[in-house]
């Protein structure tokens, strides 16, 4: 059996993990070379869109991750990736 990750307040854990995601897209955004503009276009997502989750104004949902992963030629799994190891309450990546 698997076993369960252990997060106290569960909205605590959606926000580290939407703010691990975002990071991992503003990191592919800089490796590609490409602006939030050109991402909003090649996505199909507004640039005003892009512009809350990438300032963390906003979760991004998993709709918007593929279509961003489409645009960046990244597989999703490698945007939402998490390990199971724990670190003082938070997940940790390998």
């Amino acid at each position: 059996m698997k076993q369960m990750l252990q997060y106290e307040d569960y909205d605590a854990f959606a926000d580290d993990y939407c703010d691990e995601v975002v990071e991992r897209i503003k990191q592919l955004l800089e490796k590609s070379g490409i602006s939030q503009g050109t991402l909003a276009a090649k996505s199909g997502l507004g640039q005003s869109t892009v512009s809350k989750f990438l300032a963390g104004d906003t979760r991004v949902s998993l709709i918007h991750i593929a279509k961003i992963c489409r645009a960046l030629e990244v597989d999703p799994g490698e945007v939402l990736s998490w390990s199971r190891e724990e670190k003082k309450g938070k997940i940790i990546r390998i």
